[in-house]
């Protein structure tokens, strides 16, 4: 039996921008996209192509950032704009594990596999923002594991991160400043503002 091949939809090019083109997906609608063609830092021909945006500003706006970064010399980072969290975290991994006293390999190997990649691993490094951190990682070890243990993660986590700043894949590490608060620090916060509120509202009657 003949395998059928897909069809690739025709592109249409942008009258703005001759790297950005439109086409029509099988359910008619119209999407953008782009492909800009460069060279690495090893000076080998490279091709960014990007796809299913909604408007061609969109697309313009994506293409121009891209171009940005690679004016400045920030191929590294144009080259592994989709690398995952998982994808990093190995990688890391395989290049400093010789480097660390056996108990610190063990610990790391362990928080990557078992905790990390579980549940970080699917977001794309490049895009991880602090909201999507804090509510997919720390909130949820939080549910688990004490405050000492989610701290120890959490510190993983931000020198791997260090490691892709280092790498100039990421421009700075956005998680630095977040903290880990157990139940019990929470409580007290809540109580002390409480009774701020308690003494002030007193104080005026």
């Amino acid at each position: 039996m003949m395998k059928t091949t897909k069809k690739k939809p025709k592109k249409y090019p942008s009258k703005k921008e001759s790297e950005v083109f439109h086409y029509f997906n099988a359910e008619g609608e119209k999407l953008w996209g782009y492909r800009h063609r460069y060279y690495d830092a090893l000076k080998n021909r490279r091709e960014k192509p990007k796809q299913g945006l909604a408007s061609e500003n969109i697309a313009i706006r994506e293409l121009l950032k891209i171009k940005t970064d690679l004016i400045n010399g920030h191929v590294k980072r144009v080259d592994n704009e989709n690398i995952t969290v998982a994808e990093w975290m190995d990688s890391w991994f395989e290049a400093n594990k010789n480097d660390w006293e056996i108990s610190t390999r063990v610990q790391r190997e362990q928080a990557n596999r078992l905790v990390i990649k579980p549940l970080l691993g699917k977001e794309k490094l490049t895009t991880l923002d602090r909201t999507t951190y804090k509510q997919k990682y720390i909130n949820a070890l939080l549910k688990k594991y004490d405050p000492g243990s989610v701290q120890l993660y959490h510190n993983i986590f931000k020198i791997a991160v260090n490691a892709a700043v280092e790498d100039e894949i990421l421009p700075r590490n956005r998680f630095n400043k977040i903290t880990v608060v157990n139940d019990e620090k929470r409580r007290n916060a809540r109580a002390s503002v409480d009774q701020y509120r308690f003494r002030t509202k007193n104080n005026y009657n």
